[in-house]
C-alpha cells in the first residue's frame, strides 16, 4: 500500500512500489494517483508473469537459429563469464587416506573406507588351519595382544566373540568371528573354512599376510588377507625365542584338546 507525505508547499507525495508520484493535496487527486500507481504495478507484474511463462515455453521449444544466436548474445551481456577450474586428473585412480601404511594392498572398493589401519601378522598356514573338520585360523597371540586388543571398543569382547569382516585381495567380503580360544589363544572362526576352501589354500605352501583396520562407515573391525605360495612341503623352523616357543606349545595344546574332543565325539 502507498505512503503519502506533504512538502512545505502543501503538495502530497505518494510512494507506491517502484514509482513516486507528486499530486495535489485534494482527495480526488490522491485517489487518482493511487489508482495510477496500482495500474502501473499491475502492468509490471503482468509483464513479469508473461516473461516467465515465455521462458518456460521456450525451454521446451526448438528455437530458430537466429533466435538462439540473439538469446545467447543477450545472455553473454547479462551474465558475467565464469572460468571453470580444471579438474586435476593427475591423482591416482584409487586414492586412499594419508594414514595408510606402506605396503597396504590397494583394494578399489575399500577406497576411502579404511581407518586405523595396521599391519597385523604373517604366518605359514599349518595343517590345523586348513583341516576339513575344523573352521578356525590360529592367530599369533603376541600380535593380537599388541595390536588388536588396543583397537577394541568397549562393547567388543573377544571372550564372547567379535563379528568382523575379512576381505581378500579383490575386495570380496567374508563374515567371520574373532574369538578367544582354548589355552589363551585367539582365532578367526565361523567363516574361515569358506575362505580357505574358496581360495584353495594349502598347508605349509601358503604364507598369509594380514592387515587390520576399522571400516569408516560400519566401524566394524576388519581384516585383509593376502598370501603367497612357496614350494614348501613342511613347516619352516621358527627362531628359537620365548614367544615362538609359547606359540608352538599353545598350538600343540589346542590340537591335543581337539583330538580328545574328536575321540570323545566318536
Amino acid at each position: 500500500m502507498g505512503l503519502s507525505s506533504q512538502d512545505q508547499n502543501g503538495n502530497t507525495s505518494l510512494d507506491s512500489g517502484h514509482h513516486h508520484f507528486r499530486c495535489n493535496k485534494s482527495l480526488e487527486d490522491m485517489e487518482r494517483c493511487l489508482e495510477e500507481a496500482r495500474a502501473r504495478a499491475f502492468e509490471e507484474q503482468k509483464e513479469i508473469c508473461i516473461a516467465a511463462f515465455t521462458l518456460i515455453d521456450m525451454k521446451h521449444r526448438k528455437l530458430k537459429e537466429e533466435d538462439a544466436i540473439a538469446l545467447n548474445e543477450m545472455k553473454s551481456k547479462t551474465f558475467p563469464k565464469v572460468t571453470a577450474t580444471p579438474i586435476d586428473n593427475t591423482r591416482s585412480e584409487v586414492s586412499f587416506n594419508d594414514n595408510i601404511p606402506q605396503g597396504f594392498p590397494m583394494i578399489q572398493n575399500l577406497n576411502g573406507l579404511v581407518r586405523e589401519c595396521k599391519w597385523f601378522l604373517e604366518k605359514q598356514l599349518q595343517e590345523s588351519d586348513v583341516k576339513d573338520n575344523q573352521s578356525r585360523l590360529i592367530l599369533t597371540k603376541s600380535a593380537v595382544q599388541s595390536i588388536i586388543l588396543g583397537m577394541l571398543r568397549v562393547e567388543e569382547d573377544p571372550y564372547e566373540g567379535i563379528e568382523v569382516r575379512v576381505y581378500n585381495s579383490e575386495g570380496k567380503e567374508f563374515p567371520m568371528t574373532l574369538k578367544y580360544w582354548a589355552s589363551n589363544t585367539y582365532v578367526l572362526t565361523t567363516g574361515w573354512k569358506e575362505f580357505y576352501k574358496k581360495h584353495n589354500l594349502i598347508k605349509h605352501e601358503d604364507f598369509i599376510t594380514m592387515w587390520v583396520f576399522r571400516h569408516a562407515h560400519t566401524i566394524k573391525l576388519c581384516f585383509i588377507i593376502t598370501w603367497t605360495r612357496k614350494q614348501v612341503s613342511k613347516p619352516l623352523k621358527k627362531k628359537n625365542n620365548q614367544k615362538d616357543k609359547l606359540m608352538e606349545v599353545s598350538n600343540q595344546e589346542i590340537e591335543a584338546k581337539e583330538r580328545k574332543m574328536e575321540a570323545f565325539a566318536i
